[in-house]
């Protein structure tokens, strides 16, 4: 098994931990991230190289939680009020 298949199995390992138990948001940044390290090993954009593949992923974690932070906030407000029951008489 490649290097690459290693960053697949953390990628998913951290996205099912975000998605079952802690829902905090970092973990699906950085599962989304090692996913990326991932499919750039396997597309030959980047070598397979541990040093650099650690930076690539913090790089891409933080990338990711710039870009994907509001959108999640907002759709976070949009189902705590969609859970407010107004009609309980």
């Amino acid at each position: 098994m490649s290097d690459a298949f290693y960053w697949l199995a953390i990628g998913v390992f951290l996205t099912v931990i975000e998605i079952s138990f802690i829902q905090r948001r970092g973990f699906l940044f950085a599962g989304i991230a090692a996913i990326n390290v991932f499919l750039m090993i396997e597309l030959k954009i980047i070598e397979s190289f541990l040093l650099m593949n650690i930076l690539y992923f913090i790089l891409l974690t933080l990338v990711w939680g710039v870009i994907l932070w509001w959108p999640l906030k907002i759709l976070d407000r949009i189902i705590i009020k969609e859970k407010n029951y107004n009609n309980l008489n």
